[in-house]
């Protein structure tokens, strides 16, 4: 008997709703810093938040140019960074 399983990635957009938001290379605060996003941008991720081993709550996503994975900081204890749209 075989079974199948198939996963459906659904594009999840978030909106940046503090004033910056660094990007980077891994989930942890000790990851390279590639770049800003500014209040008001989007980010479409192909996921939902996960917890990083920094306690923080991280999402991630594929850059559309680059194809390369990066990660923004969804929350941490008292500040939220990122609304879902």
């Amino acid at each position: 008997m075989f079974f199948f399983y198939f996963s459906i990635i659904r594009m999840v957009r978030y909106q940046v709703i503090y004033k910056f938001l660094r990007i980077r290379t891994g989930p942890s605060t000790e990851d390279e810093c590639v770049g800003e996003y500014e209040k008001g941008d989007i980010i479409n991720s192909g996921g939902i938040p996960f917890e990083g081993d920094d306690g923080r709550m991280w999402v991630s996503y594929t850059g559309g140019q680059t194809g390369v994975t990066r990660y923004v900081c969804y929350s941490e204890p008292g500040t939220q960074y990122l609304r879902r749209i």
